[in-house]
């Protein structure tokens, strides 16, 4: 049977995918680890000898690790400070610096692409022809043997090929799902650095001795990741207060800087390679950037901690408008000691708990509905969010919160793409594939160009055949990015599709987390778990004068009609409330949710008619009462009012169904009275509840008194109508009988 992986690294190898740098092949040591007893000044500031650069960068057996040297107690702690060979790197992404830097360096840029395409081609050439011959096809045992080699491979080139490796591995329109899974353990198991090192680059980053800052900090790191390692400590001026202390590993800035600028020279090539061979028109130089510049703020340890700063107070600020119960913060964000903190070492509280992927089933379950939500919250609300959520980073406190760590990789994104994504939505729901069209290029999924709107017609055909058969193959719950991403690139040859670089953050961020909630609950349906949440975005938002999410609120109300279907409020009321269909549709606004408790119809009615935001749907049913109201009271039934008749008497019956709840709200903790009792029943309601009538009741003067003024308005205007001003002939008439 054909490798279903080679299929997807066939195109890798014909487009930017020809890139040395997603794949492997033969081992190679490289300099990024300091070979032992070798000075790291030395090593990286002082022209290397043929003859010299041999012995160093001799390729050791790929079973040892490529974090040994690191590993070795032997590492030279010369006085020299450790960031020395930093100077002349800038310390923010800058590509003409970087580039001007190293071209200077021609030896060196020429020994490690040298090492990266002798590393790399050989695995790329096999898996080219292994897809290119038909009876060449892998088992699914030689798969994962192929998917285990590309991650060795990556790990032997260093850090930022690992890193490069994590983000292949919640890319599913560039791996196959055997290479993802192998892929992620890149997160895991990394060797540490020698801890005498670490300790020397805590006091030389803070400029005192260690005992002035840390007691207690533990012999051996607790973490290594590819770019620094974690330690347990206290603070010296609080010893009641446990801290984690992240130190980077030696001279990550200039290891890091060479692979970006040999992947950059890379990248131009292979972008030309796709314009010349594909219709593909991704811009792989622009995603290279946006990783690069990703990567490159990661080795700034206090622009990380400004993050989990920034993060922390727009999570505030956007819960500030949320009904009481929701205002909390739904997860811990660690503080940070700035303090105690530089570029090369960050300190922040320790988060006592454990790794939401090692939880309880029922505790992964509610705690990634919290995820899910606070990360829709960063995605559609601020425009802020985390990007490297992966599971060493997700963790359930022992006070049953979820603890987000590790802010080095944030993304932002603009509002009206954020608008874009939940109008994409709500356009798939209804299948409206012509406005999915236009989401597309709004999100810069597709160009704006005469050219592809010439072959409109054809794209959203395609588009539609491939959509409809996602959203109908077992609902929900088999929509998962990865393989809808998979799909869309089967398509990526013929038209000129390509992914935008923040919507690449977005995927491996929501493939995490639904990655970690299939582990505990295979039915888990990442779509209906992000539902609450958007039904209730697009309501609020739509009050506040957005006239994107005011269409898709219209969209969601009305389908592709002009009538207001009432079965769609009643689902957009119960799932903005969590109350949610279990059909088998991606998102089925036609079937409202049964059984909802007196409690969640409070709360839904509170939601709507409690808050300013919920305006323009006020507004919607004011109209929609005016017009069944005006219909009833005409003299004569016309076809075009049996509609609104038919709108008129179903909200009636809605509002039959919620009244009670309000009702059993007075009544609910009081007996049916005796004549003991009365006094009883002539208390004031408990406080709770005149909570929920005190919102509601404005709202619903309100919108009374707009429908009188607006059904005397019209039949003001029908007895004028009426009442016709006499004609010329007339007043001729009455002027001759007067002179008679």
């Amino acid at each position: 049977m054909q490798d279903a992986n080679c299929d997807h690294w066939s195109r890798i190898f014909g487009g930017w995918k020809a890139l040395g740098f997603v794949l492997g092949g033969a081992p190679r040591w490289r300099r990024w680890g300091a070979p032992a007893n070798t000075n790291l000044r030395t090593l990286h500031d002082h022209p290397v000898a043929p003859r010299s650069a041999r012995r160093i960068f001799r390729a050791p057996a790929l079973r040892e690790s490529p974090f040994a040297r690191f590993s070795s107690p032997r590492m030279s702690l010369s006085a020299e400070p450790l960031d020395a060979a930093d100077a002349g790197l800038p310390h923010v992404y800058d590509e003409e610096a970087i580039t001007a830097y190293w071209s200077a360096r021609p030896a060196e840029v020429a020994r490690r692409l040298v090492e990266i395409t002798s590393t790399l081609v050989p695995f790329v050439v096999s898996v080219a022809a292994a897809s290119a011959w038909p009876g060449a096809g892998a088992d699914e045992a030689q798969m994962r043997a192929r998917a285990a080699r590309l991650r060795e491979l990556l790990t032997a080139l260093g850090p930022t090929f690992i890193k490069i490796g994590q983000w292949l591995a919640v890319r599913p329109d560039l791996v196959g799902p055997a290479t993802m899974q192998e892929l992620q353990q890149l997160h895991d198991a990394v060797p540490p650095f020698p801890t005498a090192v670490a300790m020397r680059m805590i006091e030389q980053q803070l400029g005192c001795p260690l005992s002035q800052v840390f007691v207690g900090i533990s012999a051996e790191p607790l973490a290594a990741a590819s770019l620094g390692q974690v330690y347990q400590a206290r603070l010296a001026t609080n010893p009641r207060q446990m801290v984690a202390v992240k130190v980077q590993r030696p001279d990550m800035l200039r290891h890091v800087s060479l692979d970006l600028y040999c992947i950059r020279r890379l990248a131009g090539t292979a972008q030309r390679v796709q314009n010349l061979f594909t219709a593909n028109r991704t811009d792989f130089v622009a995603l290279f950037r946006q990783w690069a510049r990703g990567m490159y703020l990661e080795l700034d340890y206090v622009n990380e901690g400004h993050n989990a700063g920034r993060f922390e107070r727009l999570l505030r600020s956007a819960l500030r408008d949320e009904p009481a119960e929701r205002r909390a913060l739904p997860i811990q964000v660690p503080r940070v000691f700035f303090e105690y903190t530089s570029r090369k070492v960050l300190t922040t509280e320790w988060i006592v708990g454990t790794k939401l992927a090692d939880a309880a089933p029922a505790e992964v379950a509610r705690l990634v509905h919290v995820g899910v939500e606070c990360f829709l919250r960063q995605l559609l609300q601020t425009g802020f969010f985390h990007a490297d959520p992966h599971p060493g980073n997700l963790m359930a406190t022992r006070d049953g919160r979820l603890a987000v760590l590790d802010y080095g990789l944030m993304a932002e994104i603009e509002p009206r793409q954020m608008d874009s994504m939940v109008a994409s939505i709500i356009h798939l729901a209804n299948r409206d594939f012509d406005a999915v069209f236009d989401d597309f290029i709004a999100l810069q999924f597709l160009p704006d160009t005469p050219a592809v709107q010439q072959n409109r017609a054809r794209v959203v055909s395609v588009l539609g055949a491939i959509l409809n058969q996602a959203l109908e193959g077992g609902g929900a719950k088999s929509i998962d990015f990865r393989s809808l991403s998979s799909d869309l690139a089967a398509v990526t040859f013929e038209f000129p599709f390509s992914i935008p670089p923040y919507f690449a953050l977005i995927i491996r961020a929501l493939g995490v987390l639904e990655g970690i909630a299939l582990k505990a609950d295979p039915q888990f349906k990442m779509v209906m778990q992000a539902l609450p949440f958007v039904s209730r975005r697009v309501m609020t938002a739509a009050g506040a004068d957005n006239p994107l999410l005011q269409r898709a609120l219209r969209e969601i109300l009305y389908g592709n009609g002009t009538r207001l279907k009432l079965n769609r409020l009643r689902t957009l009321i119960g799932s903005s409330q969590g109350h949610l269909t279990r059909g088998e549709a991606f998102v089925d606004f036609d079937t409202p949710p049964e059984g909802m408790d007196p409690e969640a119809i409070r709360s839904a009615l509170a939601f709507v008619f409690g808050r300013e935001d919920g305006r323009v749907l006020r507004q919607m049913l004011v109209q929609e009462i005016v017009d069944g109201a005006d219909a009833l009271l005409s003299p004569g039934v016309r076809t075009a009012d049996i509609d609104k008749l038919e709108t008129l008497r179903e909200l009636l019956q809605l509002l039959q169904e919620y009244a009670p709840a309000l009702v059993s709200s007075v009544l609910s903790d009081r007996s049916i009275p005796t004549a003991a009792g009365w006094p009883q029943l002539l208390q004031p309601p408990q406080a709770a509840t005149l909570g929920v009538w005190g919102q509601v009741a404005p709202q619903a003067a309100e919108m009374a008194r707009q429908v009188a003024g607006r059904l005397a308005e019209r039949f003001m205007q029908r007895a004028f109508a009426q009442w016709r001003f006499p004609s010329p002939e007339e007043d001729e008439r009455k002027d001759w009988r007067w002179h008679r």
